[in-house]
């Protein structure tokens, strides 16, 4: 189906072009230069400028020698497309140049405008580099767009930024050792950032996991620092926390050293997990001596759970009463679900009638079957 859609958009394209302009609008996309980590990824926020009544758009993404196409996720300005989608693989020019294609449209309905808004961010690509220091060109091309109240084939002047692979990284600790249901305290490294005046960090939240708070680490000495009261969501679902630190008065680095914690998060372990992600994305940051927006690369690592629970004890209030009864018959009616582990208190990997038995039981006497 994929195929089959791109094949269409692209016939209309070709179609609209031999009876159209070849007209150059006053439409225009930017993207930033862009600092990163080399070996890591990179995500690159593409904006458009007064776009409209656009109803399809076209973005050919050129990629240098070593750096990888990862993915494109669109923004809220894309949200109403119908079709949103790139190439799962390179394709080449004729001079042998790799490219990725994104297409974004109203398919269905050629009268509504598959983009909102007249300015802002677009799409965020996201790029794999390879590893060492190395500054990499990325441009986008072959710009087209349809606008439905001419459906004239027009295009945009191509565009070009760079992405330089610098030594500056995050970094988790390589794995971190938690129980089921308690609070851990996550560091969040940062090597050699002398000279970073504000800094941006999005930490994504795996299912289940609570977001408790954040607090500075020794090295920053921020006259600004915030962070989200609620969970944001990606366009793909995934729940993250934003956090902010600045110097907005002076202006000067607000992290001191070359390496160490900037960060530490606290987070509430989830029951029924044996493992989870924890990871940072979207890191911008500005240098005081030119304020050019920069990147750095997501850092991620692995929260390891111990199963600590309490025989019977499926609400997790620390003690076995009759509410985790009632909480395991509607498990086993299949009205309400439970913590499985926990209700299964004859270990037959079941949990049933026989279970609430025992639970009655045990709430009388204070003893379990033996």
């Amino acid at each position: 189906m994929k195929k089959n859609i791109f094949t269409t958009l692209a016939t209309c394209l070709m179609c609209l072009c031999a009876i159209s302009a070849n007209a150059q609008s006053d439409y225009y996309m930017s993207m930033p230069d862009v600092q990163a980590n080399g070996g890591g990824t990179v995500t690159v926020p593409v904006s458009l400028t007064n776009a409209g009544g656009i109803f399809s758009l076209q973005i050919d993404v050129f990629l240098p020698d070593g750096v990888d196409f990862v993915s494109v996720e669109g923004t809220d300005r894309t949200a109403n497309a119908e079709f949103f989608d790139y190439s799962q693989n390179d394709k080449y020019t004729d001079d042998g140049q790799r490219y990725r294609r994104i297409i974004i449209g109203n398919v269905q309905n050629m009268f509504t405008s598959a983009i909102s808004g007249n300015e802002g961010e677009l799409v965020h690509i996201t790029f794999q580099l390879p590893e060492g220091e190395g500054v990499y060109p990325i441009a986008l091309k072959n710009l087209q767009h349809i606008s439905p109240s001419t459906y004239a084939l027009s295009y945009m002047d191509d565009v070009t930024a760079t992405i330089t692979a610098s030594d500056y990284y995050f970094s988790f600790p390589e794995e971190v050792q938690a129980s089921a249901g308690e609070e851990i305290v996550v560091p969040l490294y940062l090597n050699n950032a002398g000279g970073v005046y504000s800094i941006q960090i999005d930490l994504m939240l795996a299912d289940g996991v609570e977001f408790i708070d954040a607090t500075l680490g020794e090295r920053v000495n921020a006259e600004f620092f915030q962070y989200g009261t609620e969970d944001k969501y990606t366009t793909d679902g995934v729940r993250y926390r934003r956090t902010i630190f600045a110097n907005i008065q002076n202006m000067n680095s607000t992290i001191s050293g070359n390496e160490g914690v900037v960060l530490y998060y606290t987070l509430k372990v989830p029951y029924h997990t044996e493992s989870f992600p924890i990871r940072v994305m979207n890191i911008q940051y500005f240098n005081p001596p030119t304020y050019a927006l920069c990147y750095i690369a997501d850092a991620e690592s692995t929260v390891n759970v111990s199963p600590t629970f309490i025989k019977g004890d499926v609400n997790h209030d620390g003690v076995v009463d009759i509410n985790d009864v009632t909480e395991v018959i509607a498990k086993v009616l299949g009205t309400e679900g439970c913590c499985t582990i926990c209700a299964d208190v004859d270990g037959n990997n079941e949990v049933d009638i026989n279970d609430v038995t025992d639970m009655i039981n045990f709430v009388l006497t204070g003893h379990w079957p033996e």
